[in-house]
């Protein structure tokens, strides 16, 4: 398993705010959004909110396709 760190060393983490990072590395853990929201004291619909933002702006469609993207780091 990969740790926290790797998950953002994609250039793609620059687009995130510190929030957004905070919730892809949960998220990459496995936290589900009600554990999320217990873990970052914001309501499951702030997370949900968050993650929209992030899929828009990683242009991807799910949790999975989202750490895949921010796993890889494209050749330059």
């Amino acid at each position: 398993m990969r740790s926290r760190q790797q998950a953002l060393e994609s250039p793609f983490v620059q687009y995130l705010t510190k929030r957004e990072q905070q919730i892809v590395n949960l998220i990459a853990h496995g936290l589900k959004t009600s554990e999320l929201s217990a873990q970052l004291g914001i309501t499951q619909n702030s997370v949900k909110q968050s993650l929209k933002r992030i899929f828009v702006k990683l242009d991807v469609s799910t949790r999975a396709e989202m750490i895949a993207k921010l796993r890889t780091i494209p050749n330059q």
